[in-house]
């Protein structure tokens, strides 16, 4: 993983020092390319996973599953996103397969200048 692909917001795993899985946010990016929790502990990106989109992932950014359709809707913007986490433009134009959290954050927030924050948790970066 490359800083250039993050941002500040982004949720992401890390292994801990007694080889756990931790969820992180990144509250800061140093130009020497090293990342910062909330704690702001530093660390470089070769130490963090990227979290696989899940459907309850998804949901739980802010998105709502709907089975008529069988895609997710986020109402404010509207934005669909299909059931393979993937966004088309029309059958024969741009087609973007989204695999990771972060991904998913940073497009969204391309798109509408909005931050997707998992529900119930805001962001602990001062």
């Amino acid at each position: 993983m490359e800083a250039k692909n993050l941002r500040i917001g982004n949720l992401l795993n890390r292994r801990n020092r007694f080889g756990e899985i931790e969820q992180i946010e990144i509250c800061g990016i140093s130009a020497r390319q090293n990342v910062y929790d909330e704690d702001d502990s530093a660390f470089g990106c070769d130490e963090l996973i990227p979290i696989k989109l899940t459907k309850e992932l998804v949901i739980n950014l802010g998105f709502r599953w709907s089975t008529q359709f069988n895609w997710f809707e986020f109402k404010q913007p509207y934005l669909l996103l299909k059931k393979d986490f993937s966004l088309t433009e029309d059958p024969y134009g741009i087609r973007i397969t989204l695999e990771y959290v972060h991904e998913l954050q940073n497009f969204f927030f391309a798109l509408t200048g909005i931050e997707l924050e998992l529900k119930n948790e805001t962001s602990t970066c001062g």
